[in-house]
């Protein structure tokens, strides 16, 4: 957890603490002292959330995925329609990765799945370019894709076998390494052709 939310958490969580102090409190005066205690508790989980979804939160928000792909280091190239045809053009399989910094679960897969030491290898080992599309500002290159594939929005992720004229193969939205390193030794089988929602 990055380490302001952690603070912002710790206030809510002494604000609470505080709050159900006075309202414990005996003696008289007991309902002033709840309704002070509300007050605070309301001020500050206020206060914590406006600073999450501010200036934590909205920094984050308004990093694009690739600024985000660059600063943790991720072998992903950005994603161009030239970019894909140029790489199919050469014989090469292609993984293409279809995100968005705002994505909840384009985050989750790319912790579990496209970040991992098996990921890369598997890359490697299968001579698969990686190229990473962003969708945070919902772009129109990146829209004409999701729609081509009957998409409304991201995670998307496609496959495409090094054979030129075979269709991608459309990975689940939910991943996990094991899926994608399935389907990265599966091109191994012969070529594609297939496109699949399956796992």
């Amino acid at each position: 957890m990055d380490a302001n939310i952690e603070i912002l958490f710790g206030v809510v969580l002494i604000t609470i603490g505080l709050a159900a102090w006075l309202v414990g409190l005996g003696g008289s005066g007991r309902w002033m002292r709840f309704g002070a205690g509300g007050l605070i508790a309301v001020l500050g989980f206020a206060l914590a959330f406006a600073q999450i979804g501010g200036p934590v939160g909205n920094e984050r928000e308004t990093k694009t995925a690739a600024a985000v792909a660059v600063e943790s280091g991720s072998i992903a190239a950005s994603y161009t329609a030239e970019k894909l045809a140029e790489l199919r053009q050469s014989g090469r399989p292609v993984f293409v990765n279809l995100t968005a910094a705002w994505c909840i679960s384009c985050k989750v897969n790319e912790r579990v799945a496209l970040s991992t030491d098996g990921f890369r290898a598997a890359l490697n080992r299968y001579n698969i370019a990686y190229l990473k599309g962003d969708w945070t500002t919902k772009n129109d290159e990146i829209g004409r894709v999701l729609k081509s594939f009957g998409r409304a929005g991201v995670p998307l992720y496609l496959l495409y076998p090094a054979d030129k004229s075979a269709k991608p193969v459309i990975l689940p939205q939910l991943l996990t390494e094991a899926i994608v390193l399935r389907h990265f030794a599966s091109l191994d089988r012969g070529p594609g052709g297939s496109k699949t929602t399956g796992d």
